[in-house]
């Protein structure tokens, strides 16, 4: 019977090693997501309104403003199956 090489961390030095977080600094400070937050709490409803109809953002986007991208569930059934094909090359 053979062995098998086991893998480790350290054969993969590229990825993050257990405990060292991949964003030391955390989240970026101030984006754009921020800036369009702190832009929309500034206005009253008919700035908001206003400014949804000069930039003709749709209903659709709106609705995902306000309640995030709908959860996207996917379902299927069916078979896996697979196929062996021999080949004889002379």
């Amino acid at each position: 019977m053979s062995e098998t090489a086991i893998s480790t961390k350290s054969d993969k030095p590229w990825q993050f090693q257990p405990g060292v977080s991949g964003n030391p600094s955390g989240r970026p400070k101030n984006t754009l997501k921020d800036y369009a937050q702190r832009m929309f709490s500034a206005m009253s409803d008919d700035e908001k309104k206003a400014w949804l109809k000069t930039h003709k953002v749709t209903g659709i986007d709106v609705w995902k403003m306000a309640e995030g991208l709908p959860k996207a569930d996917v379902e299927f059934s069916g078979e896996v199956t697979s196929k062996v094909i021999k080949l004889d090359v002379e």
